[in-house]
């Protein structure tokens, strides 16, 4: 799990500083395409989406010392910054993941299984 784990963490912060939210769905593709091993690069795409988005979100939050997601928090019903951190956190990383599966689902399609 290593490796696609390390290129999808490595690959979305890449792409995160250029392109907008969604591109880490575009990392989870190529890591599916480069590894067609469904369940083992949906596990390291799925960890490397959550820590990248909940790192990110921690950061922004760090940065404008919890104003944001205090207002945000209160939005749903008090929820606090830990928890919209973890929200955060667990999207990316789902998103990340079932972009996985669709790359690794795509080259199991095309017949090009390692």
């Amino acid at each position: 799990m290593g490796f696609p784990f390390l290129f999808a963490l490595l690959a979305g912060f890449l792409f995160s500083l250029i392109m907008p939210w969604w591109c880490l769905v575009l990392v989870g593709v190529l890591a599916g395409l480069i590894w067609p091993y469904p369940g083992h690069v949906f596990v390291a795409a799925l960890l490397a989406g959550t820590v990248l988005w909940s790192g990110v979100a921690f950061w922004a939050d760090l940065s404008n010392l919890g104003i944001m997601s205090a207002r945000i928090g209160q939005l749903f019903k008090g929820a606090s910054s830990a928890g919209l951190i973890g929200i955060t956190g667990i999207l990316g990383g789902l998103l990340t993941g079932m972009g996985s599966l669709c790359g690794a689902y795509a080259m199991r399609a095309m017949g090009k299984n390692d």
